[in-house]
């Protein structure tokens, strides 16, 4: 599945979130550092195979076509690390879905 990195994480109010250098957060930020921040658990081969998911398909890339293989694993990760609001925008996206705030 084709999946826009450059696609923009929103806070409660429906605002790009920044970062402390006022950066806008997108999902691409949150895939690759939920993929290059292994778990304790995580082998040799876990840490292989997710350097290789960030370096084949997401480094300095706008657009990633991912296997449900990787997304599963992405989904996973990113409920580990990240604030549920991100998290769950990352997972919807994912499933191609949009976030989208009512006003």
């Amino acid at each position: 599945m084709k999946i826009d990195l450059t696609t923009k994480i929103l806070d409660t109010k429906g605002e790009p979130v920044k970062t402390e250098d006022a950066s806008v957060v997108m999902l691409g930020l949150l895939i690759e550092q939920a993929v290059l921040n292994p778990e304790e658990s995580d082998k040799a081969e876990r840490k292989s195979k997710d350097f290789a998911l960030w370096y084949d398909k997401i480094k300095d890339k706008t657009e990633a076509d991912l296997t449900s293989e990787d997304i599963t694993h992405i989904k996973k990760r990113v409920y580990g690390i990240y604030p549920t609001l991100w998290a769950g925008q990352v997972d919807m996206i994912l499933e191609g879905k949009t976030f989208k705030l009512k006003k």
